[in-house]
Order: C-alpha cells, then structure tokens, then sequence
C-alpha cells in the first residue's frame, strides 16, 4: 500500500465499491458504490502443501517453502444496514415479483463473479470518501482490490430495539493492493478463467460515469461515493417492520407461529449459496465456483408465547407444519404528494390519485415547436391528445377517448381512469397501478411504500421453548425453504 504518514485507517475514509458480472471483462465495467456499510473482513487462506516422506523428519520442500498446488483462497464479507434494496440490487441478487433473488445466478450465460474494490486514504487527513468529487481526489489513495469474487451467502436479521442488517460472504481467486494515481491507474484484480491466467487489463476508474444509476449521486454534484442520505429514514426502524405469517399445510399445535398477534423478537434469514469449485489442468485458478442445487435457505425467529395449542411431538410424523412469511419496511419516497401531484419519469407520466397513491400510464415520444417546462399540458388541436411537458421541446402524448363523467371541475381522478375537462367536453385517459417488475430501479426508489421480503415453503424444523424467572416465555423457531429460480425467497418494491 502507499507510503505515507498513515497511523490508523478511520472507517469515514473507506469505501466499498463491487462491479458487475463478470468480473473479467475487456471493457465496459460498472461500479455500485455499498452504503450504510457496518464492518468489512477480507483475508487470503495460502493453499500449501505439507508433503511428509519416510525416512525424515522434515517436510519435503523447495527453498525452504512447500509446494503451493493452486491460488490462494481470498474470503471477503461485508455487513450493512439494511434500507431499500441498493446494496442487494448492486450485488446482483434480483428486486421483483418474478423472480427469485437468485433469478439473475440461475439465468446467467457467463461466470456471476464480481470485483470488490476497497478505496482507503493513505494519509491521516480527515476527509469523508462521500465528499469527495474529482477523480484527482483520489490522488495516492490505496486501492485493495478482490478479483473473481462468488457470492457464498447471503443474509438478513432484524429484532426488536436494533436496526435490521444484512451480510454478503464471497469467495474469491484474487487479491491486489494498490495506490491510485489518474497518469497511471491500477488494474481490475479479475483473473481470466482459463488456462492461461491473463490478468484484467482494464482499469480502475474512479469517477462518477463509472457508477451504476442504482439510486446513486441523484443530486447530480458528481460524487463517486454517494451517502444516499434522506432526512426522513436514513435505514429501517425496528418498530416499522412488519411481519405476517401464514399456514399453508400441517396440523400441528403447541406455540402458533401464525397467530394474529405473536410478539416476534427477532428474526433471521440465512441463505447459504453453496458452490462446487472447478478447476482444470493447466492454471492454479479457479475456472468457475457453480452453483450447488437444491439452495436451502435456513429461518429462525424468537416470539413471546402467547398460549398453547394441543401437541405432541411424534405429530411431527404427519403434521410438519409449512408456512409462507412476508416480512415489509417501510421506503422513504422521495416522490410526495396530494392529490393531482404528477411526476414524470422515462415518458411515464405518474399522477397521485390520493394522496402519496400513485398510478402511472405511458406516453409517445413527441417533438413540438411549443417550449413549456416539466409537468405543463395541454390538449391537440382536434381534442383527441393529450399533451405532458418532459422537458422544452420535449413532450409526451397520451391517447384520449370520450367520458360520460358530470363535473364542475376541470380534471377527476379515479383509480382507473383520469378525467379532463377540455373547453366543455370531458375526456379521459386510463391509468393503472405500479408494477414494479416494469418499473426501473430509479422510479422505484421514488414512488414505492414497502421493501419486502416474500418466504415461500418454510417448514418447521424444530422448537425450543425456554421458561426462565424474571424473563418472559420465549419459543425459538427454525425452518428451512428451497429457493427456485422463481420462489422461495423474493424481494420486491409494493
């Protein structure tokens, strides 16, 4: 690492960068910046071996050192408060309905390793990363860069009187050091799979236009590390998470998960992505870490018993309970609003038909010699358009059919339809929900309520109830689910 005056790294000058897939790339790679970041652990296992031989008592080695049979092993994790989906969506994991959070590992045609990139001052200066712009402020700035990095695990916990946080575990097959510099950058820490080892060319660059638009830098001021920061929630609180609990099958008694009004102290969500290394004559490195089906995710959660239900163990034989659990935080929508609020976004024209309730219809691309500013409207000259200010000369075009509607006003909103009053005859354009599997990540962020987790075929696997003085009855729970490409642990805006 760089030479300096360096005495202690202070988290404030850390950051946490990972690319997207794959990690080796000939160009084009982009960078999501990890925020709310808790704690960070890397480190490298040394893959020696200790060769015994009869007739000696030492090990059989080569200038004194054992014959190393393939790269290092490089371990990295990474703890963070969990908020709206930024850190997950930057991973790789997938936000929406229809799908998995596994669906992008399952669909992908090429290797789903990433590069994780730690950018740390090499001076004792103190200066946030998240205030920094330029990319010469990051002048003589060390670079620790992790190549061909798998993910191993992912994980969530939340409790009563903590804020919920979630891990990411990878392995990976490289690690580099490095001090950054604009007239000579260091290189990705990637590693060609392959028998010929070719080391990533292309280089790390610390800059804006590098960063992925996953809610980053919406204030526009150019910076690489973004604090994300929203006065209303800066992460979720604890009393706003809700979760339901519901029985799909079995019979059993004793402490009911599903009851209206279980005390929930804690809950975890384990899913451990087990992989089966692959490597090839010819090269020290990995060629590809697959993954290892059926992935079995793990549930555990702590409640106060509330009562009993009849029971005995050996009903386990043919009553094994199965439940599906949804568990919802609140977002902080940047996009708030009374009724008749509109918002535009990609040629989308939001309006709020209650308050902060949002529905949304598509509109043509159009070019008109008319400037007006974002929002303005206005109707066509025959009556049967409607016209939405984008931006100048830049407008979109909503279809209009007739509406039977009675009004002194001049617009009605419903939850279908929005009517407008043009010169005495009423029109109307269709609006619909927000299908946040069609909407992208930005608008997301702007409009959604809740963040959710969705659990499908969670089977009881086991209870341990505690009785203590002093303290209240507690029963701890644990399940496991199989995750598919389609179910079994979802996430996604509502």
């Amino acid at each position: 690492m760089a030479q300096g005056t360096l005495t202690r790294l202070t988290y404030e000058r850390l950051g946490i960068l990972l690319t997207d897939a794959p990690a080796y790339k000939e160009n084009g790679t982009k960078y999501t910046d990890l925020i709310r970041v808790q704690s960070m652990d890397y480190g490298f296992t040394h893959q020696a071996l200790d060769i015994k031989a009869i007739g000696s008592d030492r090990l059989v080695t080569r200038d004194g050192q054992s014959p190393v049979v393939r790269a290092p092993d490089v371990n990295c994790g990474i703890q963070y408060l969990f908020a709206e989906g930024q850190n997950e969506i930057g991973a790789g994991l997938h936000i929406g309905k229809d799908g998995s959070v596994l669906k992008n590992f399952f669909e992908s045609t090429t290797t789903d390793d990433i590069n994780i990139l730690g950018v740390a001052s090499s001076e004792d200066n103190h200066k946030d990363l998240n205030f920094l712009v330029g990319e010469s402020d990051f002048e003589n700035y060390n670079v620790i860069g992790i190549g061909n990095a798998y993910l191993t695990s992912y994980s969530y916990e939340a409790a009563v009187g903590q804020l919920p946080t979630s891990s990411l575990s990878y392995a990976g097959s490289n690690m580099k050091y490095d001090v950054y510099s604009s007239s000579a950058r260091p290189t990705l820490p990637a590693i060609k799979p392959g028998i010929n080892n070719v080391e990533s060319s292309e280089q790390v660059y610390l800059h804006h236009s590098q960063l992925r638009d996953v809610s980053h830098d919406r204030e526009g001021d150019g910076h690489v590390f973004d604090e994300h920061y929203i006065p209303e929630v800066s992460t979720t609180k604890p009393g706003d998470i809700k979760v339901t609990i519901t029985k799909k099958s079995g019979g059993r008694g004793g402490a009911k998960l599903d009851q209206i009004h279980a005390a929930i102290q804690n809950i975890s969500i384990q899913l451990p992505i087990e992989r089966q290394d692959i490597f090839g004559m010819g090269s020290n490195y990995v060629f590809n870490r697959k993954l290892k089906l059926p992935i079995i995710g793990q549930l555990s959660l702590d409640m106060v018993v509330r009562g009993y239900e009849p029971d005995e163990v050996d009903s386990f034989l043919t009553k094994a309970d199965v439940y599906d659990l949804v568990v919802t935080h609140p977002v902080a929508q940047r996009i708030l609003g009374d009724q008749g609020s509109t918002y535009i976004a990609d040629y989308y024209y939001y309006i709020a038909v209650e308050k902060n309730d949002w529905r949304r219809i598509a509109m043509v691309k159009i070019d008109r010699d008319v400037s007006g500013t974002a929002g303005d409207t206005a109707f066509s000259a025959d009556g049967n358009f409607y016209y939405v200010c984008v931006d100048g000369l830049k407008w979109g075009m909503i279809p209009l059919t007739s509406s039977s509607i009675v009004s002194s006003g001049d617009i009605v909103y419903s939850y279908t339809f929005i009517h407008v009053n043009n010169n005495g005859s009423w029109m109307k354009f269709p609006v619909t929900e927000l299908n946040f599997d069609l909407i992208d990540f930005e608008a997301s962020f702007d409009v959604a309520q809740t963040m959710t987790f969705e659990i499908n075929r969670a089977q009881l696997k086991s209870q341990n109830y505690t009785h203590s003085i002093g303290s209240e009855v507690m029963v701890s729970s644990s399940l496991t689910f199989d995750v598919t490409k389609t179910d079994g642990l979802r996430m996604y805006f509502q």
